[in-house]
């Protein structure tokens, strides 16, 4: 069943909930344990995704089970297993019909980042960085673009504070991360962030982070969820639920104005 992970969290899901929402049908929900979607310790802060996705499977009349995994094994379990949601996942063209997409939680854009004392590393293109060895999360968005553009020097490991750790230890180059997560893992992790600076966007897989369906699940149950989104949206709770996050995304421009300055991968 789903448990709300706050009180502030729990008075939103009460107000938007409707009156027969008893769980007639039961949803696995996977996703990656991260700042996004995870509260760790004392920490009553972060977990967004965790909290929207949380309302708008009460709201459709639903109830779920959460599951915490490898973003490998989420990633795999979501196309394998009918009646099972996914989030956050990056939408693209390659991801297209590999999933129902029932909505946009953030919008995301992705960039390569490096140490700033690595004065020696320059990158003009994307194909000028195929030379270091670049940390990657396994079957991220991330990860599968650099493999589609030939990369070979990809050290694949579970979750992006193990790469910010191995870039400050100078066992990776470079590594990709949005400008919606490096400073909350920067926060978690006890990071100070300013050591890192973005090189090069990644504006192939920019874009979006969503709510996603398996390709099979019930078409009744996949128009109350996109139905239950679009109410919360309309209600302004998604805005609600998320304006933490974008205020993050906004420190990160004002910490790196990279918009007009970086590069980009086109």
């Amino acid at each position: 069943m789903i448990k709300p992970r706050s009180l502030r969290w729990a008075m939103l899901l009460l107000w938007s909930l409707p009156c027969w929402a008893v769980g007639a049908q039961s949803l696995t929900v996977v996703t990656e344990a991260s700042p996004f979607t995870e509260r760790l310790g004392a920490d009553q802060e972060g977990a967004e995704a965790t909290a929207f996705v949380e309302m708008l499977i009460a709201q459709a009349g639903l109830s779920a089970d959460f599951r915490f995994l490898p973003w490998r094994r989420a990633y795999r379990l979501a196309q394998l297993e009918r009646d099972t949601l996914i989030y956050p996942i990056a939408r693209t063209p390659q991801r297209e019909t590999r999933f129902h997409w029932i909505g946009r939680l953030i919008p995301v854009r992705y960039y390569l980042f490096k140490l700033r004392a690595r004065k020696d590393i320059q990158l003009s293109t994307l194909q000028d960085a195929a030379v270091y060895r670049i940390g990657v999360v396994n079957a991220h968005v991330h990860h599968e673009y650099l493999q589609r553009q030939g990369f070979s020097r990809l050290q694949s490991v579970n979750d992006n504070a193990q790469n910010v750790h191995k870039a400050l230890l100078g066992r990776i180059d470079l590594f990709p991360l949005s400008d919606g997560g490096l400073l909350p893992v920067c926060e978690r992790e006890k990071v100070d962030c300013s050591l890192f600076e973005p090189l090069l966007e990644l504006t192939d897989i920019s874009g979006g982070l969503y709510l996603a369906a398996n390709p099979d699940i019930a078409p009744d149950t996949l128009q109350r969820l996109r139905e239950s989104y679009q109410t919360l949206t309309d209600k302004g709770l998604r805005d609600t639920v998320f304006a933490r996050r974008l205020r993050i995304i906004q420190d990160f421009y004002r910490q790196w104005p990279v918009i007009g300055t970086v590069k980009t991968a086109d």
